[in-house]
């Protein structure tokens, strides 16, 4: 996370941090960060140079999607 940090803010991408977990509570919560960028294709390059699964694409207008990174 830390890194995720220094290079979201390099950039001055405007960021908020959450944390993801269950509604149970049976999921540890999962630090993220919420990023501003313009392009679904800058958010899945973001997730590929932290190595993850997928990113979570929520445009300004219409219902948020899960970008699956191969």
């Amino acid at each position: 996370m830390a890194r995720l940090r220094a290079h979201v803010a390099a950039r001055g991408w405007p960021c908020r941090e959450g944390a993801g977990g269950d509604d149970a509570g049976a999921w540890t919560p999962e630090p993220s960060l919420l990023v501003a960028l313009d392009a679904p294709v800058q958010a899945a390059a973001l997730g590929r140079a932290f190595a993850q699964n997928a990113v979570v694409w929520i445009p300004a207008e219409g219902p948020a999607r899960l970008v699956l990174l191969s």
